[in-house]
């Protein structure tokens, strides 16, 4: 798995965008678009890349563009709980810094692409320091009683359980394992184990991709601020926020 550059600056975009007449600038966020999609791969959307976002901006004269770095933003700030970060800036705040901010003297658009830099490059560290995954951390291990049957995987001092190896078919997962928050449930950790329910912490961050796939699942109750990868939960059941 090849790393993800961690090192965007405002300054080289700028600087090495003008020497190049725009090239290094649509090349910077060609390789944006492609990394934050690897970043936040399993959330069940897609950063439009290069091509799509040019000829999307030209066709509405602008507001594509504009809604492109809402969006991107907004998917950043998302996904930053399953690397257990927490970014400060949605993509409501680039927006702002896109369009009103331009009433400053012009400044508001670059502070906008440093806030896109910066969280990218905080995410694409913790990506890189995960061996390209959310959900990989440290050596799994099994709990102990009484969280007997959660093999899981510590890293910053959060659990992220990786795989169920109880018999039970009602779980309830615990909100600490080892005193540290279980903050992340894995991809396909819970998959194919006849779950007829379940009951999810308030703690918990990020549920993985196909993290409870094929289960007797009718209803689950999942925190508000919690990400839910792709297929996370099979089609027919209800998910509540609480």
């Amino acid at each position: 798995m090849a790393e993800i550059i961690k090192k965007r600056g405002l300054g080289s975009f700028v600087f090495l965008g003008i020497i190049t007449g725009g090239i290094y600038m649509h090349w910077r966020i060609y390789r944006l678009a492609k990394d934050v999609n690897a970043i936040c791969e399993g959330d069940g959307k897609k950063t439009a890349g290069l091509i799509k976002l040019i000829l999307l901006s030209g066709i509405t004269f602008g507001i594509y563009f504009e809604i492109w770095l809402y969006m991107l933003g907004d998917r950043l700030w998302s996904n930053a709980r399953k690397y257990d970060l927490e970014i400060k800036e949605s993509g409501g705040t680039v927006l702002l810094w896109s369009l009103p901010g331009v009433l400053l003297f012009g400044i508001g658009p670059f502070i906008a692409w440093h806030i896109l830099f910066k969280n990218t490059n905080e995410l694409a560290d913790a990506y890189n320091k995960r061996g390209g995954s959310a959900c990989n951390g440290q050596k799994a291990q099994i709990a102990r009683a009484p969280e007997d049957g959660f093999a899981y995987a510590e890293n910053s001092g959060r659990i992220t359980i990786t795989k169920y190896e109880g018999q039970a078919t009602d779980v309830v997962i615990p909100e600490r394992i080892n005193n540290l928050p279980v903050s992340a449930i894995g991809n396909g950790a819970f998959a194919n184990k006849r779950l007829t329910g379940v009951s999810v912490p308030d703690s918990l961050m990020y549920i993985g991709v196909g993290a409870f796939a094929n289960n007797l699942l009718r209803d689950v109750s999942v925190h508000q601020s919690a990400t839910i990868g792709e297929g996370a939960f099979d089609a027919n059941v209800k998910i509540t926020r609480r």
